[in-house]
């Protein structure tokens, strides 16, 4: 069957490209500039300046919705961390974050140690938000962000990230308020979770931070923007179109961190201390330890995907 896609930006223009740095299907006519590059002729998107592919219209084959169809699926979300280019990319973040935290641990200047520490989980997000985006989008190849745009492609995403844990962040800071201590608020919620009975406010809060994270990370990943997360009436109309396919991807997202947490993130730090090739370990489990990271945007990415156009 034919499948006719329209220009995300021109409704009654078909679309004839895609921009891998958009995210958006393009007409010919009005969203793309031809130019001459690398020996011939390409086209470019006329707002971020990408090369844009070329879309086969033959070869879209829609996904199908529902939480059936997401479990007919998930056996092949389940293989995208081991992806060639899914496993090249979190390698080049591990190359990049190892260090870095090496010189966070090493430096003796506070503000140095959290400018990298800021850095380090910018990288993070970047990458997180740029998978969520792509496979919500059908690309399975993996690519890491264009950082020439710090604000865009670096801060930006830091700033997604802080919107969809601000539950999480409000309730841990009220948390410590209560204690008087922010380190031993986390050491409490790490070795001692009942002792959290006796704060049931910030308790509450972080509880429904984490009940609501796949859905703020979805919301935060398709708008781009931080305002969205915020609001009730997206919350709604996101639930409303997902359905079923929101509980069962959440179900599996919240599977995937608790064995990463629980499981996977401290058989990483064991092997980390058990081998002495301090930099060459720490850079290949800190890629290992990103697999998880992977997957989790994988499992949000196929539950946005048969929405994607209804919720953009």
């Amino acid at each position: 069957m034919r499948i006719t896609l329209s220009c995300d930006t021109h409704a009654a223009a078909t679309a004839a490209f895609e921009c891998p740095s958009c995210r958006s299907h393009l007409c010919e006519t009005e969203c793309s500039k031809r130019i001459w590059a690398a020996g011939g002729f390409v086209h470019q998107c006329v707002r971020c300046d990408a090369m844009l592919r070329p879309l086969d219209q033959d070869e879209v084959t829609p996904v199908a919705p529902g939480p059936r169809a997401f479990l007919d699926r998930l056996p092949e979300l389940l293989m995208y961390p081991v992806r060639q280019s899914t496993l090249l990319t979190l390698l080049g973040l591990a190359l990049i974050t190892t260090p870095l935290r090496w010189g966070v641990s090493q430096t003796k200047l506070h503000g140095l140690a959290v400018l990298g520490i800021i850095l380090i989980e910018a990288l993070q997000a970047a990458i997180y938000f740029r998978l969520v985006s792509q496979t919500a989008h059908g690309d399975e190849d993996a690519s890491p962000p264009d950082i020439s745009e710090i604000w865009s492609d670096l801060i930006a995403p830091l700033f997604l990230y802080a919107a969809a844990l601000l539950p999480i962040l409000a309730g841990f800071a009220w948390m410590s308020d209560q204690i008087g201590s922010a380190e031993y608020a986390a050491h409490m919620l790490l070795t001692r979770p009942a002792a959290m009975w006796a704060h049931k406010g910030p308790l509450v809060l972080i509880v429904f931070g984490l009940f609501m994270l796949p859905l703020f990370t979805a919301i935060a990943a398709l708008s781009r923007s931080p305002a969205p997360v915020l609001l009730p009436s997206v919350w709604k109309r996101f639930g409303e179109i997902m359905g079923g396919t929101y509980a069962v991807a959440s179900a599996a997202f919240f599977c995937v961190l608790a064995l990463e947490v629980l499981v996977w993130l401290p058989f990483m730090s064991y092997l980390r201390a058990e081998h002495s090739l301090p930099m060459i370990t720490a850079v290949i489990t800190t890629a290992l330890a990103y697999l998880p990271m992977a997957l989790r945007a994988r499992l949000l990415g196929g539950m946005i995907e048969p929405y994607n156009h209804r919720l953009s």
